[in-house]
């Protein structure tokens, strides 16, 4: 077949580079260009041995093994083809990619088709561990995808890529197209019927034709990184300033986060070290923060040894507002607790440009993004009853790390409505409203 390649198919056929992924929308030719990689791997070395994997045995054999027979014209017998030049190509579903199963094959390389479909790295891992065959120039692991929002892929392959759109490893680089940049090779009627899509089906639109990371169908994230992206160039006017000092103390091996916030824009940032549980330590350190930045409310998590530091500050003489996450909500028809109330306050000023954040280089607003883009939210009941997912699947996307920023910063807005109104630092702390002083300590 002669075809005229667009730049990302390119990039992908051609490159050297070992790991290289190409995670695209419809239409772009993912399957394609990844066949015609491997035929050539195949062609170029005599000898060589590929494999193509697909998770699922159907879309093997109906989908990916037909496709090969139309790019190449050639019959697969059984599930291998053996070339003219003794090289030999093998079509493999999940779970024949197993330890045991792969242990006597020596691979010069291998493709993974529709690689989201399969629940981690894995199989990936394992097939890399196989890419030992004499003889040949190159060894290759490649994939193609869909977007699936923060998976396995997102992490090895969209977090490793730049902003400028180097990688930062270069053995891992990433491709991506959305259908638009391959409209020249689509027929006009399929395009037409992409429209009515974009209408009657926005999620799967952006998703599959815009080439979105953050649409996932059946996904339920509090925060998309396009609502992150969006705060950062929201400029407020506020009719009124109300300054506060929010801390999520953590235990164990994560950091104790503390931020100095003016209305919605974090203003100070103050990142205690893993394993610091002095209580006395860290009142001292929200002490000093709230002083600099002239804060009238001090939002502290009660749990563990919370409850000890927003003692410690009440007798200091703040004002200090006692948060349980794991208390009930005022809604609570409609959330599990305080925390997925909190979260989903906090999505909805997201969503509804409520959010100025400032990107001055003095805030780690990389690692905000990332945890606050990482949560998403289940559904309890069949009344619809909402909660955030496990805090250990969120430490599991953050690769072991607590989402220690993300929740001082959704706690801060949910206690900025009871912040007082910034006026004089004589009277500062006169407006907390009667109905919370319950949740107060004076």
């Amino acid at each position: 077949m002669k075809i005229i390649l667009k730049q990302f198919q390119e990039d992908y056929l051609f490159t050297h580079a070992p790991y290289p992924a190409f995670v695209a929308a419809w239409g772009t030719g993912k399957t394609m260009t990844a066949l015609d990689r491997g035929i050539a791997l195949s062609e170029q070395y005599p000898g060589n041995a590929g494999l193509i994997g697909r998770r699922e045995f159907t879309d093997l054999h109906d989908s990916t093994m037909a496709d090969y027979k139309t790019y190449t014209g050639r019959e697969v017998n059984g599930k291998d083809d053996v070339l003219p030049n003794g090289s030999r190509i093998l079509f493999r579903h999940a779970k024949e990619l197993t330890n045991n199963l792969l242990k006597n094959l020596n691979l010069g390389w291998f493709f993974l088709e529709q690689a989201e479909e399969f629940d981690s790295e894995a199989q990936f891992f394992l097939l890399r561990g196989r890419l030992r065959r004499k003889g040949v120039g190159l060894h290759t692991g490649f994939i193609t995808a869909n977007v699936k929002s923060h998976n396995w892929i997102w992490k090895l392959w969209k977090q490793n890529k730049n902003k400028d759109g180097t990688f930062k490893d270069p053995k891992y680089p990433l491709y991506e197209a959305n259908t638009f940049d391959n409209k020249e090779n689509l027929p006009a009627d399929y395009l037409e019927n992409l429209e009515d899509l974009r209408l009657k089906a926005p999620s799967i639109y952006n998703q599959y034709v815009l080439n979105s990371w953050e649409e996932a169908v059946g996904g339920r994230w509090f925060i998309t990184a396009l609502d992150f992206e969006n705060a950062l160039r929201t400029r407020i006017a506020p009719a009124e300033t109300k300054i506060l000092v929010t801390c999520d103390p953590s235990l164990g091996d994560n950091k104790t986060v503390i931020y100095g916030m003016k209305n919605t824009r974090i203003i100070a940032e103050l990142v205690l070290e893993a394993g610091v549980r002095d209580t006395m330590k860290i009142a001292g350190e929200i002490g000093v923060l709230a002083k600099k930045i002239g804060a009238t409310l001090i939002v502290i998590d009660t749990i563990g040894i919370g409850q000890g530091i927003a003692d410690r500050l009440v007798e200091l003489g703040y004002k200090v507002y006692y948060l349980n996450s794991a208390a009930k909500a005022s809604e609570a028809k409609r959330f599990i607790n305080v925390r997925a109330e909190m979260w989903w306050n906090a999505m909805q000023k997201f969503t509804d440009s409520k959010i100025d954040l400032l990107d001055d280089g003095k805030i780690d607003m990389d690692t905000l993004k990332k945890q606050l883009t990482c949560v998403q939210y289940d559904v309890v009941d069949s009344s619809g009853k909402i909660q955030v997912e496990d805090k250990d699947d969120i430490k599991a996307k953050l690769n072991g790390e607590s989402p220690d920023h993300a929740d001082a910063y959704v706690m801060g807005l949910h206690a900025l409505p009871y912040a007082p109104i910034q006026k004089r630092r004589r009277d500062a702390y006169e407006q907390v409203p009667e109905e919370r002083t319950s949740a107060m300590a004076a």
